[in-house]
Order: C-alpha cells, then structure tokens, then sequence
C-alpha cells in the first residue's frame, strides 16, 4: 500500500492509501480541502497539485488544461493523477480575481508589435499584464491569490517557516512559480500570443524575490 504525503503549508499529513487512489480522492480522506468545481469530471482544470515526490504521468486531459511552465513545476490535476507509489504532493489554495476595474485592449490581436508580460509578484495578490514592447501600451491584466498564503497571509510567518524547516524554502519558491503561472494563464493567450512574448520581468518585495529566486532568507 502506497502512502501520500500531502503538505499544506506548514501542515503535512501522511496516510496510507489504497494502489490507484485519485489524489483528489486521497486528499478529501485526509481532511484537506480541494477545490474542484467540475465534481472531478477533469473539465475545469482547477484542482492543480504540485508533485514533490513519486512519478505520476499527467494523462492526455491534464495535457490539455496544463501549460508548459505548469508541467516544468511538476503539477498535476488531483481529479486525473493516481497514486501508484509513495508520493509527495503540495497543495495550494488558488482563486483568480477578474481585473474589473483594468479596461482591456484587443489591439494586440490587430497587430505583430512584440509582447512583454510584467508580473507584480504581491505577498496577497500575484497580477500579470500582457503589454507592448514597443508603445508601453498595457492591453489585459488579470490577478490571481498568491498559493504562498497557505504558509500564512503575511510575509513574516512565511519567513519563520522557512527558517523553521528549510525544505519550506523550495515549497515556497515552487507556490511562486505556480501562482505566476496561474495569472499567466488567466489571461487566456492564444499559442500565436505566447510566441510573440519577448520579455517577462517580476516586480516584487525583497521577501517575495528571495522566496521567488528560492534565495537565503
């Protein structure tokens, strides 16, 4: 019988579970929340876990809703992935908020000038701006809940986890990577988008650019 490790921000459970098991399954066991909206159908792409430890495969519809910087991170969809081994997975708590108050351009889709992304790397809120590298001119916009906040909302109490446990340094440098990706993805780019971006730079703190860069802090 293969046992799951699910970390929850300083929280980590283990429990044995049976060959097979849907990690989405394994972690209600546990008692830890999961948001999957679509009752776990794998349509909505929303229950994302990140692998730590033991190889799960994505399956062709995990293919589907995960981006490449998603799978470089190791991610996975809970309703899909099946715990065949021991394995060692770190959830987090994702909401994306809509940038009401930001007016989108389409201007983009009228054009072949190169893209930029700017990212505000915020210790609540991660935010990504698709923009043009020639104007300056800012087309979207899109936010989403830093998944760091499972470590606590303020910026000390992640710092204390990291000196407290330094393996936290790397879960926390991956909820970055995965929370940027999110807000990434929020803006829902066509690939043709994608490939005319040129340059992405992250502002943010000095804590959340040393947790980002996984940096002594």
């Amino acid at each position: 019988m293969p046992f799951l490790t699910i970390v929850y921000g300083p929280e980590e459970k283990t429990i044995e579970v049976a060959p097979g098991i849907l990690l989405g399954d394994a972690i209600q066991e546990a008692g830890l929340p999961i948001e999957q909206p679509c009752a776990g159908r794998g349509t909505c792409g929303k229950c994302k876990v990140i692998i730590e430890e033991g190889v799960i495969p994505p399956d062709e519809v995990e293919l589907e809703h995960l981006t490449a910087g998603e799978l470089a991170l190791n991610s996975r969809l809970a309703c899909r992935s099946k715990v065949t081994t021991d394995a060692r997975v770190i959830l987090s708590k994702i909401m994306v908020y809509s940038n009401k108050i930001f007016r989108a351009s389409s201007a983009y889709k009228r054009n072949d000038d190169p893209l930029g992304l700017a990212i505000d790397l915020g210790s609540t809120t991660v935010a990504a701006f698709l923009t043009n590298l020639k104007t300056g001119e800012v087309y979207q916009g899109e936010a989403t809940l830093n998944q760091q906040t499972t470590f606590g909302s303020d910026i000390i109490s992640r710092i204390s986890a990291v000196v407290e446990n330094p393996e936290n340094a790397s879960r926390l440098h991956k909820l970055a990577l995965a929370s940027i990706n999110q807000a990434v993805d929020s803006l829902k780019l066509g690939k043709r988008f994608y490939d005319r971006i040129e340059k992405a730079t992250i502002v943010g703190n000095v804590a959340m650019h040393h947790l980002l860069a996984n940096l002594p802090v």
